[in-house]
């Protein structure tokens, strides 16, 4: 990591343990709302009072807590955005020197990525020119950038996501980034059949006479809603742990801009060359949408 990239790196390291603060704070209140919740259903609730209104509750309970998780993924799509930002940081290596207060690119970079997703003609620009011969696998590396913003939905990442979560639960699971999401994803995923289980299962542990004329219809309607919601999120993971909003994606989708920014810095500074490469103990280059090598 060259001398100037220091400061930045701290600052998204900072940013990042507030992140994780953030995730844990949500998953203790979903955790300790559902234990009380569900502790109330079972014990507290006398036979005779437990009714079709309770039952409703349980399912609208578990579709909230997916939609709790939803806003998670957002937290964790943002860590992998903070981790790519930084294994850049630490990879780059470049002989110019950046003035105080240029030092800091991220909201810059951030505003470049976010319109890369709607304006190919500006990726395909920035990408096509990083021109440095120090890089290694740099042919390869522009490809897999413009693959990675080609890449279409694709329902082979529901599969694949879903497997990632039941390995997690049932198996151990090895991955090539870090396994928090997933461990979060597949606590969400048992808790929520658990409060649709309990839905149905509760009035026969307690016998209690219920309307199912009136239960059935909703608990499918909440099911049909879960299936929707847990399709995207099972992609989701996937893109996250394996695909374009993975760590090792977001560190390359952040080189041509980076790249370029620190470019016009040397064009202020009249600099002739800018000597960029990419110091990494990597003697292969992984394509991380691909696999391949």
């Amino acid at each position: 990591m060259v001398k100037s990239n220091i400061s930045e790196y701290e600052f998204i390291r900072r940013e990042m343990d507030s992140l994780r603060d953030c995730i844990t704070t949500y998953l203790s209140f979903t955790m300790g709302g559902a234990g009380l919740v569900l502790f109330g259903s079972i014990v507290l609730t006398p036979k005779d009072k437990f009714s079709e209104a309770n039952i409703i509750l349980l399912f609208i309970l578990s579709l909230i807590f997916s939609l709790v998780l939803w806003i998670i993924y957002y937290k964790f799509n943002s860590y992998n955005r903070y981790t790519g930002y930084c294994k850049l940081l630490n990879q780059e290596y470049f002989k110019i020197n950046i003035p105080a207060g240029q030092e800091y690119s991220w909201e810059i970079c951030m505003d470049v990525l976010r319109e890369f997703d709607d304006n190919k003609t500006l990726m395909n620009n920035m990408v096509n020119n990083i021109k440095e011969k120090s890089i290694n696998n740099l042919d390869t590396i522009k490809s897999t950038i413009r693959n990675i913003y080609e890449k279409k939905y694709n329902l082979n990442e529901i599969y694949y996501g879903f497997i990632y979560v039941f390995m997690t639960i049932f198996w151990k699971k090895k991955t090539k980034s870090w396994k928090y999401p997933l461990y979060v994803t597949s606590v969400f995923f048992i808790l929520i059949i658990l409060f649709i289980g309990a839905g149905f299962g509760i009035p026969l542990i307690l016998d209690t006479p219920i309307n199912w004329a009136i239960i059935k219809p909703a608990g499918f309607s909440i099911i049909v809603v879960q299936l929707a919601i847990w399709c995207r999120l099972f992609n989701m993971i996937y893109e996250l742990m394996d695909g374009k909003r993975s760590i090792e994606s977001y560190c390359l989708r952040f080189l041509p801009i980076r790249y370029n920014y620190i470019k016009e810095i040397k064009k202020l500074n009249k600099n002739k060359s800018i000597n960029y490469t990419l110091i990494t103990l990597k003697n292969k280059f992984k394509d991380p949408v691909t696999g391949k090598l």
